[in-house]
């Protein structure tokens, strides 16, 4: 399996059959952050099959509308991880102490500890990439 997990029929089923109710919603950003003059991105963190993934909403307003229009973004593989110390995030290029939640393939062992991270299996794999991003 990859790092994604696209829809086959967005916000119904994604491409390996799963349904937005078979995942366990384990955190959801309270931040909305414009994107590009057109909407606005927020996630939610959750789990399903032994994985860790983020699925990004998306919300906007059609020309002449009062309210907004919610829609879904592609599913990411996480891994929640813990700064060794003080270094830029591969992840949002800020500059972190603590942890976030990156993408499975921005794992960094020169940078990073794991936290939490989803089950090896052999459905998905190894959690998180275990080298050096540089």
């Amino acid at each position: 399996m990859s790092d994604t997990l696209p829809w086959s029929v967005k916000g119904e089923t994604f491409r390996d059959g799963s349904q937005p109710a078979d995942w366990m919603k384990i955190y959801q950003s309270p931040n909305w952050h414009w994107q590009y003059d057109i909407h606005e991105l927020s996630f939610g963190i959750y789990e399903y099959h032994g994985q860790y993934w983020k699925l990004y909403h998306a919300r906007f307003i059609e020309p002449g509308a009062d309210r907004y229009t919610y829609d879904y973004g592609v599913a990411c593989r996480m891994v929640l991880v813990k700064y060794l110390s003080q270094a830029r995030s591969p992840h949002s290029s800020v500059l972190k102490r603590k942890g976030e939640w990156i993408r499975t393939y921005e794992y960094d062992i020169k940078l990073l500890n794991a936290l939490n991270a989803g089950e090896r299996n052999d459905r998905c794999g190894e959690p998180y990439r275990a080298n050096s991003a540089a």
